[in-house]
């Protein structure tokens, strides 16, 4: 595995060289960005609107919203969720409340044997070996059973839910080992993980519009894949992880946890189950797909969920991006993956930062 101090250094020296381009203000041409949406809706007329938003380190240096959609629009993130988890997770084990390394039997005793030995870092990186998913954690039973809570989700897979395979022997993507993680969260911190989430993430960056019933009310809460959130709050999470740590004056992780977040758990492992949609080689931080480049180092993390919310840090040009949609990841992801070499392409050849931006009619901060 590389080594995480590595990670951190390489990522420092980024954010030096980027720092230190020409500060020149300019104002960049997007609008090749905008007629990918464009025609995106026009081909699509049911889906209700689009958002997008990239950043710098600093500041906004775009947003546009499309239909229906505004700062005030919420929508569902589907697996765009997990990264906010892992920030939660990293948060606590910034705390001394959890470890990466221990295994879940020291938090959570009613996991035996080899289901035992999953640790808080396999599970949050799809490698401890449980099924990709359960009915448990499905959306369906969610909104089915309002009074199932995650305590007693987590209690029926620690019982009743056999490993796919050995932990780290492979990998898997799914919600069930996030599930129980949050489950230790709760425990660790004698509080629902609603509670944890507005403790660890929503307060410290002035977070409303965030919470866990993106799929229904529950206290089955669910974990991998069940917030919602409106654009600028999830943007603000980018910011954040982008700034290594800190938004605007607050340290919400230390620098040792966002290299955490951002360093491969995959390197040689079985690829058991990936999204066809990740076109790209299988590479897993915490919470979050990785992007490398040829030396090993990262140079991005993405997290698109399945409704089309699509979440990117790059930071080998130090910026941030996020896509807003409620539609289908099948659809969007060819979409944002060509909105995203746009964006690179005129990130590549221009410094665009500049004073706020106002497009339809809404900030641009």
């Amino acid at each position: 595995m590389y080594n995480s101090r590595c990670y951190l250094a390489r990522l420092l020296l980024f954010a030096l060289l980027v720092g230190n381009c020409p500060s020149r203000a300019s104002i960049c041409d997007f609008s090749t960005v905008d007629l990918a949406v464009e025609n995106l809706l026009q081909l699509n007329p049911q889906i209700p609107g689009v958002g997008l938003q990239i950043g710098y380190s600093d500041e906004v240096i775009y947003k546009k919203y499309w239909g229906q959609y505004n700062n005030n629009t919420i929508v569902p993130l589907a697996s765009a969720t997990k990264l906010l988890s892992g920030v939660v997770i990293m948060a606590m084990i910034d705390e001394g409340l959890i470890e990466l390394g221990q295994p879940v039997s020291t938090y959570l005793p009613q996991f035996s044997g080899i289901k035992g030995q999953m640790t808080i870092r396999q599970m949050f990186s799809h490698t401890a070996g449980m099924p990709t998913n359960n009915l448990l954690v499905n959306s369906s039973v969610l909104n089915a059973f309002n009074g199932l809570t995650l305590a007693q989700a987590v209690d029926i897979l620690a019982c009743c839910e056999p490993l796919l395979y050995q932990p780290s022997e492979g990998f898997a993507y799914g919600g069930s080992s996030m599930h129980i993680a949050g489950r230790v969260a709760e425990v660790v911190s004698e509080s629902s993980w609603i509670d944890v989430f507005n403790q660890y993430l929503a307060t410290p960056l002035g977070i409303t519009s965030m919470d866990y019933s993106g799929l229904g009310t529950t206290q089955n809460y669910r974990i991998a894949g069940g917030a919602r959130s409106s654009l600028p709050d999830y943007a603000k999470v980018l910011n954040m992880l982008l700034n290594i740590g800190r938004y605007q004056s607050t340290r919400v992780l230390s620098e040792q946890a966002v290299s955490t977040i951002i360093t491969d758990n995959i390197e040689d492992l079985d690829i058991v189950y990936s999204p066809p949609q990740i076109n790209t080689e299988v590479r897993y931080g915490i919470g979050s797909w990785l992007r490398l480049n040829d030396d090993g180092t990262t140079i991005g993390l993405f997290s698109p969920g399945a409704f089309g919310f699509t979440p990117w840090v790059d930071y080998d040009l130090n910026y941030y991006a996020a896509f807003m949609v409620k539609d289908s990841n099948t659809r969007m992801a060819p979409l944002v993956s060509e909105i995203r070499e746009k964006i690179r392409l005129i990130l590549t050849d221009n410094w665009c930062g500049t004073d706020e931006i106002f497009v339809n009619g809404f900030e641009g901060s």
